[in-house]
């Protein structure tokens, strides 16, 4: 069976026949010739092979899951959502993770949590961090409500132990339990139950990309991957909106040429009245 040379290499077969068959010079040109068409094409490989890299590296329904719904943001911003619950010991261990990255976080990534509630004893902990957000005191004591339940395994149950734990945090605790009952927060918890519905998260900690792109942790996720599909995903995002921003311009460019030459011919028929 006669061999060929394939798009990423040169088959050995191929390279022992012209061996054999040349002699001198003609086989030292031939050997230098296949040689250096060898490299050329290993070159051509290895660069098409690198630009794919991130297209392969992660695929749609193993490491992402795409949603049923499309979040809109400005038009230069890409929003990622964390969806956690303080009651769960993932979202615990992959606090430091989620917290570097949003403290580098691009300038065009907007930012937000969405605590969830898959079983009743974590409503207590959704409406707290709703309250919180509401009185502008979460970011104060979102890592230490974390730590206090995990690490020092503080009993940490009810609203009223919440509204004790966050009154460290400057807020009175009964206007704390207050807030907690008011219409914002309430809207807050409906809007949140809602949002985890359109996006199908199945559990904690998910990351969720401009309301498109859904990422789990699960047996192929572990907590840096969640990060590096993270980073994949809102470059996808990001470039996809430019380039409608782009196709935007041009398009507006477009109209306002027309309506100067609408304008033109306008005023030429004018004159020749």
């Amino acid at each position: 069976m006669r061999e060929s040379i394939g798009t990423c290499g040169v088959s050995r077969g191929l390279l022992e026949a012209n061996l054999e068959n040349t002699t001198g010079s003609t086989m030292t040109r031939l050997l230098t010739l296949t040689v250096s068409l060898f490299f050329l094409l290993s070159a051509a490989c290895a660069e098409e092979s690198g630009g794919n890299t991130d297209d392969n590296r992660f695929q749609k329904g193993v490491h992402y899951h795409e949603t049923d719904s499309t979040t809109s943001t400005d038009s230069d911003r890409v929003e990622v959502v964390e969806v956690f619950s303080y009651a769960c010991p993932g979202c615990n261990a992959f606090l430091p993770r989620i917290n570097q990255w949003h403290e580098n976080k691009p300038d065009h990534v907007e930012f937000r949590r969405v605590p969830v509630v898959f079983q009743r004893s974590w409503e207590p902990f959704a409406r707290a961090y709703f309250t919180a957000e509401v009185l502008d005191i979460v970011e104060d004591g979102h890592a230490g409500l974390f730590n206090a339940l995990h690490a020092e395994r503080q009993a940490i149950r009810n609203m009223d132990d919440l509204a004790e734990f966050w009154s460290e945090y400057g807020v009175d605790k009964d206007e704390f339990l207050s807030a907690s009952r008011s219409f914002s927060v309430d809207s807050k918890l409906r809007q949140s139950r809602n949002n985890i519905s359109r996006w199908a998260v199945p559990g904690t900690p998910s990351m969720v990309v401009n309301g498109k792109w859904r990422i789990t942790a699960g047996n192929n996720i572990d907590h840096g991957t969640i990060i590096e599909v993270l980073d994949y995903l809102v470059e996808k995002e990001y470039q996809r909106i430019q380039a409608a921003s782009d196709n935007g311009a041009d398009h507006n460019e477009e109209s306002a040429e027309a309506s100067e030459d609408a304008d033109d011919e306008g005023e030429a028929d004018d004159d020749s009245s």
